[in-house]
């Protein structure tokens, strides 16, 4: 389901109601009326199946659930090109890392890393192609997906990645390129299974709408960075 679910809702609950009375006043038939309904307890099966977090998922769990394969021939993150760093980029970490000092790495100063980063990719992609669609980042939108069948049940997949990065003016449902885990207590991998999984909810729905579903995801813990990639055909690589 795309994020702005709710607001879907009451959308869907006030095509009923007008529908309703729009059969009442003799403006539509049974059949656009049995439409609007049909809809309606489409919406109402979701709103009862159970929540699962897709943090709560293994790593073959998530490609079960969503039909994902590893794919070891795909190597369009191993020949991505390095590139050197801005010296405001530089500075920026600097000062992060003088500021930690010698306290403990934790969720927070990964936060920090990753800010940094985004910020300053941010400022190069739209600098550099200014004639562009509209790049945007959106931080920490949880949002649900489903159905899906995990353990036999249907049930509707809980993500919530920390920062989504979409181009374009239709909606991040659709337009959503990449995301980006932070790894919960500093565990690279199991930043890499929550990364793929929030993938494979967009990857799925830009399936179902019948749009290019290549999307590219990283998680990391503030020193390793884990990039992803899902290909258009459900499989996945990782550099």
């Amino acid at each position: 389901m795309a994020p702005g679910h709710d607001s879907s809702k009451e959308v869907l609950l006030d095509r009923a109601l007008t529908g309703v009375q729009d059969y009442l006043d003799g403006n539509i038939d049974q059949t656009q009326l049995r439409e609007t309904v049909d809809k309606f307890e489409k919406l109402s099966e979701y709103e009862q199946l159970p929540t699962v977090p897709i943090s709560s998922l293994s790593l073959k769990e998530i490609e079960k659930v969503l039909g994902l394969k590893f794919d070891r021939k795909d190597q369009e993150l191993q020949h991505v090109p390095e590139l050197q760093l801005p010296p405001n980029l530089v500075r920026t970490l600097e000062l992060i890392d003088r500021a930690s000092g010698r306290s403990p790495q934790s969720e927070v100063s990964i936060r920090w890393v990753i800010n940094a980063l985004l910020l300053h990719a941010h400022e190069i992609a739209t600098t550099d192609h200014p004639n562009t669609q509209p790049l945007n980042i959106q931080m920490e939108k949880t949002y649900t997906h489903s159905p899906v069948t995990w353990k036999k049940t249907k049930v509707k997949l809980s993500v919530c990645p920390y920062y989504k990065i979409w181009c374009g003016e239709d909606g991040e449902d659709i337009c959503l390129n990449v995301l980006i885990v932070k790894a919960r207590n500093l565990d690279i991998e199991s930043g890499v299974a929550q990364a793929l999984g929030s993938m494979g909810c967009i990857h799925r729905k830009r399936k179902i709408a019948k749009r290019d579903a290549t999307v590219y995801g990283m998680a990391s813990n503030g020193t390793s960075f884990s990039f992803l990639k899902i290909s258009n055909d459900s499989k996945w690589s990782k550099r």
